[in-house]
């Protein structure tokens, strides 16, 4: 649907490959000057990353997953380092959460990516483990990362190219969302199978600078998500800059992946169980400097 095929397997071709982290001062003051850049960019527009200008509740707290995933990056990134202070302790749809959370890394001077994944126990960052044991796809939790680009105005350009929704063929219908939201059906097919009749359709619609689509089920489970999303953001405003929310609604979980601009960089954050939860991962995303992994 998108630039990412974040929801397949994940081999250890092309992913860092994880020693003792040893600081490296120049890469650090590099990134030092990058985050407290951004940092008085974002006070000098009054721009919250995410939806709050505070520190979310971080989910398992005796693993402090989101800072040890700082400390590895900051050595092998230019970039100012963005990204969800909570995270769910478990798939929607599974009955327990698990013990721990652990993280696939891959990073160059423009770009960096982590894959979060469900584990039973503590596991190392970029362990062969986390492929050998826990590859399968209901053990991701999602991911977040960024793009950078050269100016504003080229972060943007490439978000629109990024996301290519299921474009709409035959006639639309409108739809209410509640909250005086109205989506567009499209795509729509309609099938009697073993007497009972089903009728399929995405649901596209915008809020502010965001666009938002629901596909790949039933039309009315795709509405009863795309209704939850809407009274969700209705307590909880997106942010007031340009992003879009995409919704894979599959058997096995609503695979939900977000972007959205920040003055030169793409912000991008999935989750592949769950669309409120995708939201309130977005929610907490802040810029990660080592104060703010400090009390994660």
């Amino acid at each position: 649907m998108k630039r990412r095929s974040g929801w397949i397997a994940i081999g250890l071709t092309g992913i860092l490959a994880v020693s003792a982290i040893a600081a490296d001062r120049t890469a650090h003051d590099s990134q030092s000057v990058a985050a407290q850049a951004a940092a008085d960019t974002i006070r000098a527009n009054g721009l919250n990353v995410g939806l709050n200008d505070h520190t979310a509740v971080a989910a398992f707290p005796g693993s402090p997953i989101v800072g040890r995933i700082v400390q590895t990056l900051q050595t092998k990134t230019s970039l100012p380092l963005f990204g969800p202070t909570w995270l769910p302790m478990k798939p929607a749809m599974d009955p327990k959460p698990y013990a721990d959370v652990s993280a696939l890394l891959y990073a160059t001077k423009n770009h960096d990516e982590v894959t979060l994944i469900y584990t039973d126990k503590p596991v190392a960052i970029n362990s062969p483990e986390l492929t050998s044991q826990y590859g399968g796809l209901a053990r991701q939790l999602g991911d977040f990362g960024a793009d950078a680009y050269p100016t504003h105005a080229a972060a943007v350009k490439a978000e629109s190219r990024y996301w290519v929704f299921r474009q709409p063929s035959g006639a639309a219908e409108h739809i209410s969302l509640g909250g005086g939201i109205v989506g567009v059906v499209s795509n729509i097919q309609r099938e009697h199978v073993a007497g009972n009749d089903q009728t399929y359709g995405d649901i596209t619609w915008k809020e502010g600078a965001w666009t938002f689509q629901v596909s790949g089920s039933e039309l009315q489970d795709n509405l009863n998500v795309a209704k939850s999303m809407v009274a969700y953001i209705a307590k909880h405003p997106m942010p007031e800059k340009a992003g879009y929310v995409s919704v894979d609604n599959g058997g096995d979980g609503e695979h939900t992946e977000a972007d959205w601009v920040l003055g030169n960089d793409v912000l991008h954050c999935g989750n592949y169980h769950d669309a409120i939860e995708n939201l309130q991962m977005v929610e907490s995303t802040e810029l990660l400097t080592q104060d703010t992994w400090k009390k994660l």
